[in-house]
This record gives structure tokens, C-alpha cells and sequence, in this order.
């Protein structure tokens, strides 16, 4: 593979990695997240975009001087691939198909549907949200605020797709060189999927693994049951995956990939162990969470990420039978007796 190259600083990059690969660095509206790394993969006079970024002022303009750098035409977008549907990655899907003359949208099947209830319908109401938040030990406006923040987070993520095709896991995809196969890697978001090429060993991995931080595991309101659980798996069968080079969601490129993987499951180990000592009498995901993460550099927003990661630890916990629940109305966990 090339070298890593430059072709345009600013506040953003556009940069080469193989001879048909570019990174293209869009900012998001995060507090502590910069950027989102997405991907233009070249395939003879055709282009796949993968990923895409949240749909605001800044990350447009980035995207138009991309294109421009390379002399895209929109008639030279064939499709435009989502890893997953949180607002960073899915956001500005609508607004480049509409660029890119109706290029299809893949996505994976559950994710579509999930994406169709959030950000299609804007719809609030699944999940029994107001009793979720209750059960976890926050307090009763928290209904409020979550529907005012999914409304927010809804605005970078319209227009909605008009064309979108299912990504299916197992299936095979080719662009270019690269013969993908999409395996599904639930946990960080149901219906999360990667792209590998077994040839070449590239993966391209949305936000399963990261470099430089640990992605988010939360249990939330809709979330399939033990996210964490199924995350873990997910991490044990990808360490057996031969790759030489993982392209991430976010931070830079991962060329250590199994020792990556070893090092967010350690992560994962610690903070179990962390919470479980945290049950040794009845407390509520609330509660623990407090002992888990640094609630005076947390703002509202990041409070309910705080709980809902708390939540899949305790959860992942019950399901291996280590910690037990109670439900009276607010779930509170405790250590098992030994």
C-alpha cells in the first residue's frame, strides 16, 4: 500500500491512503468527538462513499472541496455505505444522495428499520422510553430531555434517504480491487457492520474498534438485549480476522489490530470489575454510574451515556450470572451470594 499522503490541510484533511482509497475528516458537533473519518473508495471511473458524517454547515462545504479535489461528478457516485446509523455517520446521507443523483443508500436491514422509527418518523415512543429512564434511576424529566435531544440530533441527520438498499451481512460486495465481505458486529449499534477484504486484509470498521478510545456500549431505550454481551463476541471473532490495516470511524489508522482488540476487552474487564464492586448492597445503574464515571466533567447529554454504558455492564453481569436484578419499579442490582 502507498504511504499515507496529504492532498489538502485546513481545519479538515482529504488523505490518500491506497492508490483507490481517500480519507475524507468531517467535523461533528461533539463535545469531545473532532472529526469522523469517511472514505471515498475509487473503482475505475466510479466512486463508493463510506460514511458520511452529520449534516451541518461545516461538514458540507468539507465534502463539496473534497469532490472538487478529485474531480467527482455526482453521476460518479454509484453508492453511498453506513456502517451504522448514529448521526455522525448516517447524517449527511440524504443530503449526498441528493448530490449524487439519487445514488442508493446501503444499509444494513435492522439498522434501516431502526433509522426509519428515529430519524425517518421521528418518533420517540418506542422502547417505553419514559419507564426505561425511570428504571434506571434518573429521574422522571428525563423523558423530556431525551425527547428533546433525539429531536436535536434528528435535525443533522434529515433529509432522510429516498433510495436505500439493505447491506446484508454475509453478503459479498465489490468495489474496485476489493471484494468486501459485511459481517455483522453488533454492540457499539444494532446493526452495526464492517467491511472486509480478505485479499488485501483491509477492513473498513465504523466504530467497532477504535484506536485511541473505546466505543460506546450502552444499553438504551430499543437497544437489543446485553449489548455489551454481544460486543464481546463480536470482539473474540474478529481477533481471529487477519488484518493489516482497519480503518476506523474515528482517531487514525489501526495497524495492531488483535492487540487493539486486546486492549478494549482488558478496558471492558476493568470497568466490570469496577461496577461489580459497586452492588455489594442494592443500587440502581444511576448510582453505580456515579461511582463509575467523573460526573463533574459530564453534561446532561453525556450523563444519559454514562447510564446507559452502566446499564449494559450490569446487565452483561446478570446474564452471566454474577450480579442478580431486582424490579420493584426502579431496577436495582446486587452482588449474588456466594
Amino acid at each position: 500500500m502507498n504511504s499515507v499522503h496529504t492532498l489538502m490541510t485546513n481545519q479538515q484533511s482529504l488523505t490518500q491512503l491506497t492508490e483507490t482509497i481517500y480519507c475524507v475528516a468531517i467535523p461533528v458537533p461533539f463535545r469531545r468527538l473532532k472529526v469522523v473519518n469517511c472514505y471515498l473508495i475509487q473503482d475505475h471511473d466510479e466512486w463508493s462513499i463510506i460514511d458520511t458524517g452529520a449534516n451541518i454547515p461545516q461538514a458540507q462545504s468539507i465534502w463539496q472541496t473534497a469532490l472538487e479535489q478529485l474531480q467527482i461528478q455526482p453521476t460518479a457516485i454509484r453508492q453511498i455505505i453506513l456502517t451504522h446509523i448514529h448521526p455522525d455517520h448516517f447524517g449527511l446521507a440524504g443530503w449526498l444522495q441528493q448530490y449524487a443523483t439519487e445514488a442508493p443508500v446501503l444499509v444494513s436491514p435492522y439498522a434501516t428499520a431502526f433509522a426509519e422509527i428515529i430519524w425517518r418518523d421521528g418518533r420517540t415512543d418506542y422502547g417505553d422510553v419514559e419507564n426505561f429512564w425511570l428504571k434506571t434511576g434518573l429521574d422522571d424529566g428525563m423523558q423530556a430531555r431525551w425527547d428533546a435531544g433525539m429531536a436535536e440530533m434528528r435535525q443533522i441527520v434529515l433529509p432522510y434517504p429516498t433510495h436505500i438498499k439493505p447491506l446484508t451481512p454475509n453478503s459479498m460486495l465489490t468495489i474496485g480491487r476489493y471484494d468486501f465481505q459485511i459481517i455483522d458486529t453488533p454492540g457499539h449499534s444494532d446493526g452495526h457492520v464492517i467491511l472486509y477484504d480478505q485479499q488485501t486484509k483491509l477492513v473498513l470498521v465504523g466504530d467497532q474498534v477504535l484506536p485511541k478510545i473505546t466505543p460506546n456500549i450502552g444499553q438504551w431505550p430499543g437497544t437489543l438485549p446485553n449489548p455489551l454481551g454481544r460486543y464481546l463476541n463480536s470482539l473474540h471473532e474478529l481477533k481471529r480476522v487477519e488484518v493489516n490495516l482497519a480503518l476506523p470511524g474515528h482517531g487514525p489508522i489501526i495497524s495492531n489490530w488483535s492487540e487493539r482488540i486486546t486492549e478494549i476487552e482488558q478496558h471492558h474487564a476493568e470497568r466490570l470489575a469496577h461496577m461489580k464492586e459497586a452492588v455489594s448492597m442494592p443500587a440502581t445503574a444511576y448510582q453505580v454510574s456515579r461511582h463509575a464515571f467523573d460526573y463533574k466533567t459530564l453534561d446532561q447529554y453525556e450523563i444519559q451515556f454514562a447510564v446507559s454504558e452502566t446499564l449494559a455492564h450490569l446487565e452483561y453481569m446478570v446474564s452471566q450470572h454474577e450480579i442478580q436484578r431486582h424490579n420493584n419499579g426502579v431496577w436495582r442490582y446486587e452482588r449474588r451470594e456466594t
